[in-house]
């Protein structure tokens, strides 16, 4: 029983780590997203402005 408790233990663990890591990435995801959005509105508006 106690062996079946410490793999039950340590599956949470893994999963607990697993989970945090994903946060972690989804977390980057949404900064390059925004990142990305921002360079493409102000090259849009760059050549807005050329074409004036």
């Amino acid at each position: 029983m106690e062996i079946v408790l410490q793999d039950v233990i340590n599956i949470i663990d893994e999963f607990y780590e697993n989970y945090s890591n994903l946060k972690r990435i989804k977390g980057y995801q949404d900064d390059l997203r925004k990142i990305f959005e921002a360079h493409k509105e102000s090259s849009k508006l760059g050549f807005e402005k050329l074409m004036k």
